[in-house]
């Protein structure tokens, strides 16, 4: 009887406080963070998280243990459909996890209080020096995100928490300083409506609007973010060498960021040690890989995830293969064109890989080869990350 008052009293308690602080009385795992991405539960302002379902409803979708925590900094003002394109799909192929999202703020002037998501962190970090769970991976978007990931870091490194226990970062058109010239084709072409009159009032509000930046800029100079976000990434006190391994996800068609700085960030930080893998993408816009090849981007992802379990990313092993010396892993299909993917495979793990275009006038007959036993497979003898 003293119990079932106890009890009561407590969830009258919890009601008082809620009704005070405005927050519903639904319950946590019907909430839906501010963005309206659904089925993630509020901790703050721009910041939720999914956990995952009971372990009796869970299938793992990978052959390896999953990872516990994986954090998404998403792009500036992204849209919760564009978010849940991400952790839907990380649901999918890891539901042990918890996915911590972080919303960047379609304006640069405002700041995340990352309170709550350094809670959860902690939580995780103590969690991995008790009983050695895989690391945390961390997948940004754009350099908004890059900037969020960077700042989480930094300030559990300032309230000595611990290390972050890194298995992985995923880099997704990130990061670069955003070039003003791009940025204005790529917003006429993107952004504007196809009414001539609409058009034309349209640009000139583009050249307005940047014109008053750059003036803006001038006169009130402030530290470049982007600069700061990239030296900080490549920064060995806040991202140790030997922790993780790095995906950069970037497209030669972006419109916002040029892939060459994303290119060189990768050179650099492949330079200092860090384990840096690049998925070069042909067609698609800024941060919209997936459109191009979904495929191919989540099996990038998973294939970094998930590698150390596999054998590890052996770094410039085959740097002495000529790429055209390379043999044929897969052609995929594709508008005017196929993409060849050549590789070295050691014992059953990808060393080295490349991509080129090839237009159909071009096209080289070479015999299809016999790739899927280079990969490792599952229970079906099917290639391991086809299964996604």
């Amino acid at each position: 009887m003293e119990s079932l008052q106890s009890t009561a009293r407590i969830v009258a308690l919890v009601k008082r406080i809620s009704a005070a602080q405005g927050h519903s009385s639904t319950p946590s795992n019907q909430l839906i963070n501010q963005s309206g991405v659904p089925g993630f539960e509020t901790l703050s302002r721009y910041i939720s998280i999914w956990r995952p379902k009971p372990i009796h409803k869970r299938r793992s979708r990978s052959l390896i243990q999953s990872p516990p925590l994986i954090i998404f900094c998403s792009g500036r003002g992204a849209t919760p459909k564009n978010i849940a394109k991400y952790t839907e799909k990380y649901k999918y192929l890891y539901p042990e996890a918890e996915i911590l999202l972080i919303e960047s703020p379609a304006s640069s002037t405002v700041q995340v209080n990352l309170s709550t998501a350094i809670q959860v962190v902690a939580r995780h970090i103590e969690l991995h020096k008790v009983v050695h769970t895989k690391g945390i991976v961390i997948h940004v978007a754009s350099n908004g995100g890059a900037y969020t990931a960077t700042r989480l870091v930094r300030e559990i490194a300032r309230a000595k928490i611990g290390q972050v226990p890194l298995e992985a970062m995923v880099l997704d058109c990130s990061p670069g300083k955003y070039s003003t010239s791009q940025t204005l084709r790529s917003a006429k072409q993107n952004l504007l409506p196809k009414n001539l009159i609409l058009r034309i009032l349209g640009s000139w509000a583009v050249y307005a609007f940047y014109g008053i930046n750059i003036l803006v800029k001038v006169m009130l100079p402030l530290p470049d973010q982007a600069t700061k976000t990239a030296r900080n990434l490549n920064n060995p006190e806040l991202f140790p060498t030997q922790e993780g391994r790095r995906l950069y996800l970037y497209s030669k068609a972006d419109g916002w960021i040029g892939h060459e700085q994303i290119g060189r960030h990768a050179e650099e930080a492949e330079a200092l040690g860090y384990s840096v893998r690049k998925e070069v993408f042909f067609k698609a816009g800024h941060c919209s890989l997936t459109m191009e090849d979904g495929w191919r981007y989540w099996r990038a992802v998973q294939s970094v995830v998930e590698e150390e379990r596999r054998g590890g990313l052996r770094r410039r092993e085959s740097a002495v293969v000529p790429v055209a010396a390379r043999p044929v892993l897969e052609r995929r299909a594709s508008d005017g064109g196929y993409f060849i993917e050549r590789g070295v495979v050691d014992e059953g793990h990808f060393v080295e890989r490349s991509y080129e275009f090839v237009e159909r006038e071009e096209e080289e007959q070479e015999p299809k080869p016999d790739f899927a036993s280079l990969y490792e497979t599952n229970d079906d003898g099917d290639p391991s990350w086809l299964d996604v």
